[in-house]
């Protein structure tokens, strides 16, 4: 599974505690300006803390350019980030990396432009 926006890893984390095999992948960008203390360490410490550090793996990146293979993930799970992400091409890069079937969950507080219905499939 893959968390986009993963932070200090809340949703990363308790997904990694469910899952029956696999791992779960946080990407987040850890800027210091969007959460005061988030960082790569911060989320591995938390992991180890949960006993969950043999299934997570964190890396930095931009969400609009992942880093990862298309079809890549059956799960990918998004709170509180997507809205910050502008462009339907951006958006969209959450829907490039998972497997055919796979499912997408996104939490938000924002709703994001019209064009978003393009995105994703309905």
């Amino acid at each position: 599974m893959l968390d986009l926006g993963c932070g200090r890893g809340a949703v990363l984390l308790a997904a990694a505690r469910r899952l029956p095999r696999g791992r779960a992948v946080g990407v987040d960008l850890w800027r210091g300006r969007d959460q005061s203390g988030s960082k790569p360490a911060a989320t591995l410490r938390n992991a180890r803390a949960e006993g969950v550090a043999d299934r997570v793996h964190v890396q930095g990146g931009d969400l609009r350019r992942l880093p990862y293979a298309e079809t890549s993930f059956d799960l990918v799970v998004s709170s509180l980030t997507v809205h910050t992400i502008r462009s339907a091409d951006g958006r969209a890069q959450a829907y490039r990396v998972l497997k055919p079937g796979g499912r997408l969950l996104i939490a938000d507080l924002a709703r994001t432009p019209a064009s978003t219905p393009r995105c994703w499939p309905g």
